[in-house]
């Protein structure tokens, strides 16, 4: 038996894009239902075109998937948590993990020229290779509590040291200054 750990996923899309997501669920969801009592094959197609885009926009997921034993780990796309679609890669290229943050900044504007912007602070799990000139975000959470105790336990399970982000200099902008 594989030795295969999972962990967190989080939505793909954004607030805003899973709530028009909604909106085309229940659009498709009208004009599918709308066609079959007409019996109309293209409204058949566009309510199923919507549902389908509705489903994607607001339950994809993506996550981390690492199998210890064969030092290989995977990052995913998921509907509802049943299809994970991703491709295994080989641990060995990346030596070490880090915490980074950042701020996203999230606008929403309305037809009445209003601006909403929410500003909000994420914290990435990324994998490093031996001279920190590469790196692969693992994960992105928004709680700083959360991502440090899931570093540690993603660190021990996969036998990769934890350490500060360092990346090299590069020679151009070295030489601006």
């Amino acid at each position: 038996m594989e030795n295969i750990i999972n962990y967190p996923t989080s939505y793909i899309f954004s607030k805003s894009l899973r709530a028009a997501g909604v909106a085309f669920i229940i659009a498709g969801g009208l004009t599918l239902i709308q066609s079959i009592i007409d019996i109309h094959i293209a409204g058949v197609c566009i309510g199923l075109l919507f549902l389908f885009a509705g489903i994607f926009l607001s339950m994809g997921k993506e996550g981390f998937q690492l199998n210890s034993k064969e030092k290989k780990f995977r990052l995913f796309f998921s509907l509802f948590s049943l299809i994970k679609i991703g491709k295994w890669l080989n641990i060995q290229p990346y030596t070490a993990i880090c915490l980074l943050s950042f701020n996203y900044t999230e606008t929403t504007s309305s037809q009445s020229n209003r601006q909403n912007t929410s500003i909000s602070k994420k914290f990435e799990i990324n994998l490093l290779n031996s001279n920190q000139s590469k790196k692969l975000r693992i994960m992105s959470l928004d709680s700083e509590q959360k991502a440090l105790q899931l570093l540690e336990v993603i660190s021990v399970s996969s036998g990769i040291p934890i350490c500060a982000y360092h990346p090299p200099e590069i020679q151009q902008r070295a030489s601006r200054r």
